[in-house]
């Protein structure tokens, strides 16, 4: 098995807790009246406090470019790619999107939410150029 697999899955992971960070979020409001049900139901009307539209937001944005570099770790892995720097740009991608979650769920700066979100772009190109100059 590639070593590949460990960034992967800590991300896969970690997506699944935002998952349940959200999921608990949004039941606390409806339980406390701070959120109608009815919005949930077609994200219409009056709308949750600013911080869960955010935080929302975030969770979506994990099936953007997330998905791009689980896609390119299976390729990876298929190809039997197992090198140091492969392993270090998944770790950087994995890196950035962790910095990107600080940065857009603790003040949302936007040019530092973008360099996060940048680097994780470098980090999936690098990838598929390692994986291509490989090939």
């Amino acid at each position: 098995m590639s070593p590949l697999i460990y960034p992967a899955a800590f991300y896969v992971l970690y997506i699944f807790g935002l998952f349940l960070t959200l999921m608990v979020v949004r039941v606390r409001a409806v339980k406390s009246g701070s959120v109608p049900m009815a919005y949930f139901a077609s994200y219409s009307g009056e709308s949750p406090p600013e911080w869960m539209v955010v935080l929302g937001r975030h969770y979506d944005n994990q099936f953007q470019l997330p998905l791009i570099f689980l896609l390119t770790c299976s390729v990876i892995m298929q190809a039997g790619l197992h090198d140091g720097l492969t392993l270090a740009l998944a770790w950087l991608f994995v890196a950035s999107r962790l910095v990107h979650t600080w940065v857009h769920l603790r003040g949302n700066v936007v040019v530092r939410r973008l360099q996060a979100y940048a680097l994780g772009w470098l980090a999936i190109v690098g990838l598929w150029v390692r994986l291509l100059l490989a090939a």
